[in-house]
């Protein structure tokens, strides 16, 4: 009610244990009034939420590293056959800076920075880890606004995807029920966990979960931290506000929640209108991520968290304070236009600045910086999927048609098979 003049009318939250166990999941507002549940049954854009997944991908293949500098000035990336040049721009212009430490971007969700490191990684690797690694079965196509989160995704596509964080390594994959029993009594069908083991690489994870620790410590989600003990996030608002996502974990206990200002289509269709400006991840869904998550942690405490694939911990370290960008900029109060295809999610940072829109800007002059190459490339990180002679992997499929297993897929077997024999396709019997 009390987001209502922001034009907030709808949210959606989902909770799941590191055994992907789905502890609480609200779909909408009022199931008497719409039964259309955003957590299975939507797809929405990320925005930059997205943002862990392509920075993963980018540390894992080796053309990023944590001590990096990346570009941070207005620039054009040229265009693809058969499209138009990109331009991305900062969700505030006065953050521009020329270079910008990789923790600075990723907690203050600069999305210049992160258009970098997709230009470098390249978006087909991230597509295809997002798939392979990280579990996503939606469509993601292969561009670089796909670094701002610009392809729809479903929010148990992003607790599963961010599992993988929280489990350093292994996906937990979300299920509901634990098991159908007959009027009589007899259990018919029984339901567990589906942990699939080594999908990523375990020091990439730890090093995304630094990153994501920043982002609470004194990026965009900074108002989680009085709340919730070793809270990991990432804020995520995408183009006109139209969706404000908190996606994170504590100690092994996963959350995503959303917001949005949701109506009914001719078709009965739910459709999203702009909400206000200063509606965005981390301002207001943030909020009630931080209450869930703090009454999950009461409950549960430690219970699900790990220090490896598989042992219990107690906490993490903190992470080390933002460093300063190359000729920093304070941020300022003015909200600026924002540009297509999204984002972000500046919310009140610790400065107490006012959140911004993405502002266009100048193309940048040819004197603008990239990443620093004058060091030589570490070598690309270790595959996350080794056994023995790494001749062999381990693929979860679905029991039904043998092909590899999507978060649809009611029984699924881990089956062992020659590298490059593995199913490649994502099982098309169950589809949501």
């Amino acid at each position: 009610a009390m987001n209502r003049k922001n034009k907030v009318s709808t949210a959606a939250f989902v909770l799941m244990n590191a055994d992907g166990q789905i502890l609480a999941e609200v779909g909408g507002v009022d199931f008497a009034k719409n039964q259309y549940n955003m957590i299975y049954q939507g797809h929405r854009q990320p925005g930059s939420s997205f943002k862990p997944f392509v920075y993963a991908t980018a540390l894992n293949a080796g053309t990023l590293h944590m001590g990096d500098m990346l570009a941070n000035m207005p620039v054009e990336f040229p265009a693809p056959p058969g499209g138009e040049p990109w331009m991305p721009h900062n969700s505030n212009s006065r953050e521009n800076s020329p270079l910008t430490s990789v923790r600075n971007a990723f907690a203050l969700s600069m999305n210049i920075p992160a258009a970098h490191v997709i230009d470098q990684v390249g978006p087909a690797e991230v597509v295809r880890t997002a798939h392979e690694a990280f579990g996503f079965v939606s469509e993601l196509q292969p561009v670089l606004p796909l670094a701002l989160g610009s392809d729809a995704v479903n929010p148990l596509e992003m607790a599963q995807g961010i599992s993988v964080f929280a489990l350093r390594g292994d996906r937990a994959t979300p299920y509901a029920v634990k098991r159908v029993v007959g009027p009589d009594g007899d259990t018919l069908k029984e339901y567990g966990p589906r942990i699939v083991r080594s999908v990523f690489n375990p020091q990439v994870c730890d090093e995304v979960d630094e990153l994501m620790r920043g982002v609470i410590e004194h990026g965009t989600g900074y108002k989680a931290n009085r709340l919730v003990p070793n809270a990991r996030g990432k804020t995520g608002t995408t183009d006109e506000n139209r969706d404000a996502w908190f996606v994170g974990y504590t100690d092994g206990l996963i959350g995503v929640g959303w917001v949005a200002n949701e109506g009914r289509g001719k078709s009965g269709k739910p459709t999203y209108s702009k909400m206000s400006p200063a509606v965005f991840g981390g301002t207001v869904t943030v909020d009630f991520w931080a209450a869930v998550m703090k009454a999950a942690h009461e409950k549960y405490g430690e219970k699900f968290a790990v220090t490896s694939n598989h042992e219990i911990k107690s906490g993490q370290a903190q992470t080390p304070p933002l460093e300063k960008d190359v000729n920093p900029t304070n941020p300022d109060d003015v909200p600026a236009k924002m540009g297509p295809p999204s984002d972000d999610d500046m919310g009140v940072l610790p400065t107490d600045s006012m959140p911004g829109d993405d502002t266009p800007g100048d193309k940048p002059e040819d004197t603008t910086k990239t990443p620093d190459q004058s060091k030589p490339p570490k070598p690309k990180s270790t595959p996350a999927i080794e056994e023995d002679t790494e001749q062999y992997v381990e693929v979860e499929v679905c029991a039904d048609s043998g092909m590899k297993a999507s978060i649809y897929c009611p029984e699924t077997v881990t089956r062992r098979y020659k590298k490059g024999k593995e199913p490649k396709k994502v099982c098309t019997t169950h589809t949501g």
